[in-house]
């Protein structure tokens, strides 16, 4: 730009008149296009939120078998031992505790000592929860 240009120059609209800089700016959101269509944010959400909860389950889980592989070996065998016996004595003969049952059932399976004897008889209480 030429300085013996002045104000009143630009003003009356001279041939020395320039443009104002461009702007660099981003439109503001609600000027922007819409990236997503309708509908597929939510969806988004609802996937985010799906996977948070299987993860938080598998870590309560994972935490729960690490808990019980923690446990010192004569306790882990009185816990095991005392739950199956639950299972069989307990369990089989009061179905008005079913809920508790279905828990114990839950918690033998976790275990090591857990064997096929074990699994069939925890898969009979597993089960009726599933009904």
């Amino acid at each position: 730009m030429r300085s013996d240009v002045t104000n009143k120059q630009i003003e009356s609209g001279a041939p020395y008149r320039t443009a104002p800089p461009m702007s660099r700016r981003r439109p503001a959101w609600s000027e922007r296009e819409e990236r997503w269509p309708p509908g597929s944010r939510t969806l988004a959400l609802l996937l985010v939120a799906l996977l948070l909860w299987t993860a938080a389950i598998a870590w309560r889980e994972h935490r729960l078998k690490t808990e019980i592989l923690a446990l010192p070996q004569p306790t882990r065998a009185a816990l095991y031992g005392d739950t199956v016996d639950q299972l069989r004595g307990v369990c089989s003969a009061q179905p008005v505790l079913r809920e508790h049952c279905i828990h114990e059932a839950e918690l033998v399976v976790k275990f090591p000592e857990c064997d096929a004897d074990c699994r069939a008889l925890a898969a009979i209480f597993l089960e009726r929860a599933r009904r």
